[in-house]
């Protein structure tokens, strides 16, 4: 009994980190996370995450962030409608049920420090971080209030008036293109390894950008990288990644050729050949994703594609990265595009769309 009083009299000293002295493990010690869970690794990077200056110089004061409504739920993450000093933005969680695992809090904290370092028109803007303990733990960025892009083409199909390429499909497609090309030229080099139309967020207007980076990756040198296919959407993955090798930027820019068919036909991929006997069942996608990994399969396009767009999908869609073009010679491709026969007339451009649509979270 005596040894027993004597523990619990030595617990009961052990004071909390000073904030000052060693902010990070304050902060953890404050979290609500059971930090005893934490192996040390863990824990170490979580306070070295919680320091790095990114998260330091973004941090905003949490009790000025209020939340709204849940616009969408995804397996790792929440987006709330919030309010920021006046301002409508998004907010991103991690879900409850996951608040308290340490491998999900550092994937936050480096998904919210990549946010911060990118800087682009076409990027959905980074606004703070924010939280009071690590189960809060918040990432604001700018409202877009026309939702992703997958709800857009739907929406407007099922109006009776889909979107047409002289309209506004050759712009969106642009943005994607303007967005992908920083990522791919920032130092260093930013991987996406997610680009699909759900990660493509619009305004009102119909200016796209980018989002979603909780998978992104950050290429330091010129050596590639092992993915597997369980990172990103199975379709809009690129044959080298569903074979298990080593893969670079081009993967995106397959993952870019997908998301033309699907700006193209206003549907999913392969949406035909998944439903050609019924229901879409996990056999028929596996076979799918077989032969796109042979390259004997891509994504269809409309009839009324036009033959500059239809090029340019079937050289994003080649099955060997090298023989895909550069985001670069995209960006130039589109803007040809773009300024030329494409371009949208004066009452093309007049399309918009409602405020609150549809969002998702990953």
């Amino acid at each position: 009994m005596l040894l027993l009083w004597q523990r619990a009299r030595i617990r009961q000293r052990t004071p909390l980190p000073s904030a000052q002295s060693s902010p990070s493990s304050y902060y953890l010690a404050r979290s609500g996370v059971e930090t005893a869970n934490f192996q040390t690794s863990d824990k170490t990077t979580t306070e070295a995450l919680l320091e790095d200056p990114i998260i330091i110089t973004n941090r905003i004061n949490y009790k000025e962030v209020k939340l709204g409504k849940c616009l969408s739920r995804g397996g790792f993450g929440l987006v709330f409608a919030g309010q920021y000093k006046g301002r409508q933005v998004a907010v991103k969680k991690i879900r409850p049920d996951r608040s308290l695992d340490p491998k999900d809090v550092k994937a936050f904290l480096k998904e919210i420090i990549l946010m911060g370092e990118l800087h682009h028109p076409r990027i959905v803007e980074f606004i703070g971080v924010a939280w009071d303990n690590l189960k809060h733990l918040s990432a604001v960025s700018e409202f877009m209030e026309g939702g992703d892009l997958r709800h857009v083409l739907r929406s407007f199909k099922r109006r009776g008036s889909p979107l047409s390429w002289s309209s506004h499909k050759a712009v969106i497609s642009l943005h994607i293109a303007q967005a992908m090309q920083y990522l791919h030229s920032h130092t260093p080099k930013v991987i996406h390894r997610d680009l699909k139309s759900k990660n493509v967020l619009l305004n009102r207007h119909l200016e796209a950008k980018l989002t979603d980076f909780g998978v992104s990756r950050a290429q330091y040198s010129v050596e590639t990288h092992a993915m597997t296919a369980g990172i990103g959407t199975s379709f809009w993955i690129a044959p080298e990644v569903l074979l298990g090798r080593d893969y670079n930027e081009q993967a995106d820019i397959f993952s870019f050729g997908v998301v033309l068919s699907e700006i193209d036909t206003d549907d999913y991929p392969y949406w035909n050949d998944a439903n050609r006997d019924g229901a879409r069942g996990k056999l028929e996608e596996a076979d799918i994703l077989r032969q796109v990994a042979r390259g004997n399969k891509r994504p269809q396009l409309s009839p009324n594609c036009p033959a500059a767009i239809a090029l340019l999908a079937e050289s994003c869609l080649q099955k060997e990265p090298e023989d895909r073009p550069t985001a670069a010679s995209i960006v130039e491709t589109l803007q040809q595009l773009v300024s030329s026969s494409l371009a949208p007339s004066s009452s093309d451009s007049e399309a918009s769309v409602a405020s609150g649509s549809a969002w998702t979270a990953t």
